[in-house]
């Protein structure tokens, strides 16, 4: 992308911008020193791109749409496939209107059912009445094992004409929000039909943890979590959404580049795998890298936000290292290695690979999550939901895994990992 125009510049100020073009200013904000001095100081820029993230993610929302009466009647009917069940089942589950219009026809087929057996045995009743009765003046045997049936149907008729002729519920109009999350029946997740949970509401999700399972039902009460260890509407949230929210700061941490734990960085020699992206509790944390081929040392260097010099490493051999000193709490830092390979050095990350950035915790906030984990009483669930918050991601990266392991089969476990990675790209 060429470099902000003025006339682009006064269009992000005032939010104008497209989609697209969002997407390429904020990749080319972290690149371009230039244009990040153009637009915004640079105490700013880390607030701009925050900005930035949530005016994309409020632009590329979808409609929702609400299933057609035949959608419903086939996903009664079981003539759905799977993919289509899996998004009625999680549209249900948060729409009440579409949940109760469901419910309805459920009861109306029930209702159905009952009748038609009732028909057939009103059928049997007529013959075993007509074998042992005279039948009336002018009436023949068939007739008369037809009369209780005739009863019966009037009977049947009459509930179907009333629960068909009842006023059709007002459905909502269409509105824009996010696409309805798919919450399929299977091991590990209760579907619309489950057995009722703690409030007498159908269950719609239940994940085995370390203290038990955890549900949350129609009406969100949320059962099985410890008391007092964490807020249960952010607990309610993630299970809803089946995604976890990463704090402004720590999404200001991670590059445009979408630098992760684990993985390459464009224009980089070689990968920095951690402290990368993430805030870390530990003063004296320890920095990894992958080698390159052909290294014969290396060297690390720490920078705080002013960039000036925090720590520094020795000459090393190996491909991590531990600073002697801490490290003051609270602040945010970037780092960088210099690898010597056949004589020459080689320096990762280099642009337009964003730079490896973290932060340490505070000694408050550092406090107050060594007191929630100890409430949490071992539950992945929760002590992975307070790693998010406080921006832990490798802690909850953890955590999340350990209740991934823990239900193998539950989509809901699978999303809340696979959104730890994906916010952070």
């Amino acid at each position: 992308m060429p470099h902000v125009t003025s006339e682009q510049a006064a269009r992000y100020h005032d939010r104008k911008l497209e989609p697209a073009e969002l997407v390429a200013l904020d990749d080319h904000l972290v690149a371009c020193p230039a244009c990040r001095e153009q637009l915004v100081s640079a105490a700013d820029f880390d607030r701009a791109v925050s900005e930035l993230r949530a005016d994309l993610s409020t632009t590329l929302q979808v409609p929702l749409t609400h299933p057609a009466y035949e959608e419903l009647e086939a996903y009664l009917d079981r003539r759905l496939d799977q993919v289509d069940r899996d998004l009625m089942e999680s549209h249900v589950a948060a729409c009440s209107s579409c949940g109760e219009e469901l419910r309805d026809l459920r009861e109306l087929r029930d209702a159905l059912q009952r009748a038609d057996t009732q028909l057939t045995r009103a059928n049997g009743w007529g013959a075993r009445l007509a074998s042992i009765l005279q039948p009336p003046r002018g009436w023949s045997m068939p007739q008369l094992a037809t009369a209780g049936a005739v009863a019966a149907a009037i009977l049947v008729a009459g509930f179907t004409a009333w629960f068909v002729g009842r006023p059709p519920k007002q459905r909502p109009q269409t509105t824009t929000a996010r696409a309805p999350e798919r919450i399929p029946t299977t091991p590990g997740i209760a579907g619309p039909q489950s057995p009722a949970g703690p409030s007498g509401a159908d269950v719609m999700v239940a994940l085995h943890d370390t203290r038990g399972t955890v549900t949350l039902d129609r009406s969100g009460a949320i059962a099985g979590l410890p008391e007092a260890a964490i807020d249960q509407s952010e607990v309610r949230k993630a299970l809803t959404t089946r995604q976890v929210t990463l704090p402004a700061e720590v999404l200001s941490l991670v590059g445009a580049a979408g630098t992760l734990m684990g993985s390459g960085s464009a224009g980089s020699p070689f990968e920095l795998l951690d402290p990368v992206g993430t805030v870390v509790e530990t003063d004296r944390p320890t920095f990894r890298w992958r080698a390159p081929s052909g290294a014969e040392a290396y060297h690390v260097s720490v920078f705080d936000a002013n960039f000036t010099k925090a720590a520094s490493s020795p000459q090393l051999t190996t491909t991590d290292w531990t600073p002697t000193a801490p490290l003051p709490r609270g602040k945010r830092y970037s780092w960088q290695v210099v690898a010597t390979v056949g004589g020459s050095q080689v320096t990762a990350p280099t642009p337009p690979a964003p730079e490896a950035k973290f932060r340490i915790l505070d000694a408050d906030a550092a406090g107050d999550l060594a007191g929630a984990l100890d409430k949490a009483g071992g539950s992945h669930l929760v002590r992975g939901m307070l790693y998010t918050q406080k921006g832990i991601l490798y802690r909850a990266r953890e955590e999340f895994e350990a209740l991934r392991a823990a239900n193998p089969q539950s989509p809901v476990a699978k999303d809340l990992l696979a959104s730890l990675t994906l916010a952070r790209q």
